[in-house]
């Protein structure tokens, strides 16, 4: 096995140093695997993070949208239906279908947040698998145990 030599911040390949005299600790190499996962994981992690804000963004804009349908008196109303007709050219049935449309994707919007939090903490836990467990990896009872076959 190999150890790296750390001194004032410069890292090199030391073998055979005494190192209590040199005042340097020994620190052995990451395993290949663990860094693969680590960068692997993180990478998932940042473009996971990045489709937060547009479904936030998203559901304040519906939520936007229903405050003001519901100020006007509802879909029925008919400061709504004159909106739709004069503003986006919509019938009463058509605004009534788009409305729907909207809150049914809102709501899947909200599903595919609870996902997108559990595949953030999952991420979380599988990068700090990369590192505590021997094996680099993770299941629900806890770091996999590798049997060596003989």
């Amino acid at each position: 096995m190999t150890y790296v030599c750390v001194l004032r911040g410069v890292t090199k390949n030391c073998p055979g140093i005494d190192w209590t005299s040199w005042g340097l600790i020994e620190v052995p190499p990451l395993p290949y695997s663990q860094v693969q996962a680590a960068i692997s994981i993180t990478i998932g992690f940042l473009t996971t993070l990045l489709k937060l804000p547009h479904a936030f963004s998203f559901l304040r804009l519906g939520a936007t949208i229903n405050a003001k349908v519901a100020e006007l008196g509802g879909i029925e109303s008919a400061a709504v239906q004159t909106a739709l007709q004069d503003e986006l050219d919509l019938t009463s049935d058509e605004g009534a279908k788009s409305l729907h449309t909207l809150r049914r994707s809102i709501l899947v919007v909200r599903l595919g947040l609870v996902m997108l939090c559990g595949a953030i903490c999952y991420a979380f836990a599988k990068f700090v698998a990369a590192f505590a467990c021997d094996s680099s990896m993770l299941n629900l009872t806890g770091c996999v145990v590798l049997k060596s076959h003989s």
